[in-house]
């Protein structure tokens, strides 16, 4: 039923927000695989984190399994985005998701003993990392073959909003399921998430008949140069592409920064650890039904999400209690739905459809795939500056890029979408 709220003349109508989308049943299933397998990665992430800088107690090893986990993204993310305008994109997530459920089982079961295996654990998560880079763009461009053209900006919120839910509050969970279950335990029933999007994708129906408007004939490389010729040559994605370099390298470290945090600056238990993270989940989630219930998306958001994410990110570094850490985590998590939902939706709308996958990866490329760049930097400078210092440099390199983009492209306009 929806909800409605009276405001003068006004009626608010909840079937007349981006939630509407959701009465689709292709995409409502979809969605829902969507969030427990994004669950399923950030649960794993975070759960790795924290058993690696307490058994060796070392940043550096810390950002060493970062690196590892989301170096793929730097070499194939690109490639992923090439495959999913040739090939079939329900078919290329398939195997993809069933490429990141056997090694998690497989690390789930080196948990039992401890100390784990660091070596055999890097392998396992290299393996996982790679399917991500498959996964992540060809998880982009399979919305437009769900949904109608009219429903496809509020679809695109709403799967960017479950993932960035699941990358802020999964570390949230898992550093809770850490605590009262232990690692195995976390990790074993962990793996749920991967197996009911492997079996959502069994029952979403599309038409795999439907040829891809990208011509066979064309390399590899010449596919992704016309991503990244329309990237460049479109001002406004152009923007967002690089404000995501430098927010992406030294922002998008939520798995290096909570543990760092938690470990260094806080000295915090397994249960603090998890409540702190849990404060940047709420942040999230109150900005996630915020963008999808008004269905918004112009330069001016992105620029409110990259601002107020930086200045969180320095604030975060300035936290000495629980009570501080928390506030700003809420806040960090909160803007950094705001840039990447709005910024994933406008590089979206405003890519033709035959690029959408090229484009939307290389985005992707830019935000996540910067990340293992950020993991390893910040790990070695923790070691040798201090978590604080290192985290108010990340924070304020942030804030200096998005300000000298925005100044330097000051003249393209806004649009309201």
């Amino acid at each position: 039923m929806d909800g409605e709220v009276k405001n003068g003349q006004k009626k608010f109508k909840l079937s007349e927000t981006g939630f509407a989308v959701l009465k689709n049943s292709k995409f409502r299933t979809l969605w829902t695989g969507y969030l427990f397998s994004f669950f399923g990665v950030w649960i794993q992430n975070i759960t790795l984190a924290w058993v690696v800088v307490n058994q060796t107690n070392s940043g550096k090893a810390l950002g060493t399994l970062l690196l590892i986990q989301f170096f793929p993204s730097m070499l194939l993310t690109l490639v992923g985005g090439s495959l999913a305008d040739k090939y079939s994109k329900k078919k290329l997530l398939l195997y993809s998701q069933i490429l990141m459920f056997i090694p998690s089982i497989i690390i789930g079961i080196i948990s039992i003993h401890s100390p784990i295996n660091l070596v055999l654990l890097y392998i396992l998560v290299g393996i996982v990392g790679l399917a991500q880079a498959i996964n992540n763009p060809v998880r982009q461009a399979f919305i437009p073959q769900i949904v109608e053209k009219k429903d496809l900006a509020p679809a695109i919120y709403l799967n960017s909003t479950a993932f960035n839910i699941a990358k802020i509050a999964g570390p949230a969970i898992g550093g809770l399921m850490i605590s009262f279950m232990g690692v195995f335990w976390t990790l074993t029933i962990n793996n749920l998430n991967y197996l009911i999007m492997i079996i959502v994708l069994f029952f979403v129906k599309t038409d795999e008949n439907k040829k891809s408007d990208n011509k066979s004939g064309k390399s590899l490389l010449k596919q992704i140069s016309e991503g990244i010729n329309y990237s460049i040559a479109e001002k406004r994605i152009l923007i967002i592409m690089i404000i995501a370099v430098f927010l992406g390298t030294f922002g998008y470290n939520l798995n290096a920064i909570v543990p760092l945090v938690a470990k260094f600056i806080i000295h915090a238990t397994p249960a603090e650890f998890g409540l702190m993270t849990a404060s940047a989940g709420v942040g999230s989630l109150a900005a996630a039904v915020i963008l999808t219930l008004f269905q918004k998306t112009n330069l001016r958001i992105v620029s409110l999400g990259a601002l107020g994410f930086s200045l969180a990110l320095i604030m975060v570094g300035f936290s000495d209690s629980m009570l501080m850490a928390s506030l700003f985590f809420s806040l960090f998590g909160f803007f950094g739905i705001v840039f990447f939902s709005s910024s994933n939706s406008l590089v979206l709308l405003k890519t033709p459809k035959e690029l959408q996958g090229r484009v939307s990866s290389i985005f992707i490329f830019l935000i996540i795939g910067s990340t293992p760049v950020g993991c390893y930097i910040i790990g070695h400078m923790s070691d040798i500056f201090g978590v604080k210092e290192t985290i108010i440099s990340f924070g304020i390199l942030c804030l200096l890029s998005f300000i000298i983009t925005r100044l330097f492209f000051y003249k393209v306009k806004d649009i309201d979408d």
